[in-house]
């Protein structure tokens, strides 16, 4: 049997699908699949081929951001949001129940 590395994150609006996360487990894919009123839902897919920069280019933009104060594309509430997601993740996973992230995300406004 394939080992798979999966995440999935389903929402009242729809689901998202990660597989093969960081390419040990095969090519890197997300799936969007969005809730039609009614019927089956939409399903849109891409995959990653490509060696992933990501890691790469979050440190020069870091760096680049420290050397000439322009803000990052992403600031403390976006990680704060984060953090309340994985949160969220490790409730349910220690309740067995589902968690709702609403909260979590609304309330990690910081403006």
């Amino acid at each position: 049997m394939e080992e798979r590395l999966l995440l999935e994150v389903f929402g009242e609006r729809g689901a998202l699908v990660v597989e093969g996360l960081g390419k040990a487990y095969g090519t890197e894919r997300l799936s969007i699949y969005r809730r039609a009123v009614s019927g089956a839902p939409s399903e849109e897919q891409m995959e990653f081929q490509g060696p992933d920069e990501s890691w790469e280019r979050e440190w020069e933009e870091f760096l680049a951001s420290i050397g000439n104060g322009h803000a990052l594309h992403v600031g403390a509430d976006d990680g704060l949001a984060a953090l309340r997601l994985v949160e969220a993740v490790y409730e349910a996973a220690r309740s067995g129940t589902t968690v709702r992230v609403e909260s979590c995300l609304d309330s990690a406004r910081l403006t």
